[in-house]
């Protein structure tokens, strides 16, 4: 086996087992209670799971919908996200 294939395969198999791939559910209560830096904090995370979700060819619609509600509750407060 070539050396650069071998490489790029223990690559992708320690970037994956360093990846987390979990979405964490807030509720509507918790959502408003976040103030603005533990909000924009968990949108960056969200965004992060989607991005490294998507790379690795996993489903995101789940991630996709929390960073919605988590944009919708900035954009509540007056914030651009």
């Amino acid at each position: 086996m070539p050396l650069v294939l071998r490489f790029l395969i223990m690559y992708k198999s320690t970037w994956e087992q360093n990846m987390n791939y979990d979405v964490t559910l807030f509720s509507n209560e918790q959502i408003s209670k976040m103030d603005d830096n533990q909000l924009h904090q968990e949108i960056r995370t969200m965004k992060q799971v989607i991005y490294k979700s998507r790379k690795a060819r996993r489903k995101t619609r789940l991630a996709e919908e929390e960073v919605s509600y988590l944009q919708a509750e900035a954009q509540n407060r007056g914030h651009k996200a």
